[in-house]
């Protein structure tokens, strides 16, 4: 039971029901960009491919031109060069095509190239999957160390990383440097049997 103060909720079910989806969002706005983004990360997967678009259509005109900006570019940077390409080559091949048949062949090649990224694009997304299945061994002891050092010790994830090689010089990562902050916090989480992004 909660003590009785004024203006606060009397019972922990009362404390629940103040969590409406305006205080949520009024708590959001109250955390620093960094933090913005690390909440968002959390809570990434439990989300579907539809919150994305609400999210986006709520923004301003202003935002989604930024948004589409910030997405498209990147297609259009790995598009446009296949598609010029393609082109050189097609009218390389017979320079007497006209327009009709040049579409129709340019058409073709980049239906071929889209096929072919997909293709890329679901055996990576079944090699996720085949990992979630089947993960990799774990460096235990390393994990439990993390959990000892974040739960006992009460470090944050960014003293971790340089701790853990101190105390085992082969708990790195890859690049031989301390774990980052956020293969740390992954790691803890998984240990303690808890969603990561």
């Amino acid at each position: 039971m909660l003590r009785r103060c004024p203006g606060r909720p009397a019972t922990w079910s009362d404390a629940v029901e103040v969590f409406t989806p305006l205080t949520l969002r009024d708590l959001y706005l109250t955390l620093s960009r960094d933090d913005r983004r690390h909440f968002l990360k959390l809570i990434a997967p439990y989300c579907t491919g539809l919150e994305p678009l609400i999210l986006v259509s709520e923004l301003t005109p202003s935002q989604k031109w930024d948004f589409n900006n910030r997405v498209f570019s990147a297609v259009v940077e790995t598009c446009l060069p296949v598609l010029i390409s393609e082109a050189r080559k097609i009218v390389s091949e017979d320079s007497r095509l006209d327009d009709a048949e040049f579409d129709k062949q340019l058409k073709a090649k980049v239906s071929e190239f889209v096929l072919e990224a997909a293709a890329k694009v679901s055996a990576l997304e079944k090699e996720k999957l085949k990992e979630a299945r089947d993960p990799k061994p774990r460096k235990t002891d390393r994990d439990d160390e993390i959990v000892r050092l974040r739960d006992i010790e009460e470090k944050t994830f960014g003293e971790i990383g340089p701790a853990l090689v101190r105390k085992n010089p082969k708990w790195c990562g890859k690049s031989g440097k301390p774990l980052t902050r956020d293969a740390v916090e992954k790691a803890y989480y998984r240990r303690k049997g808890m969603p990561t992004n």
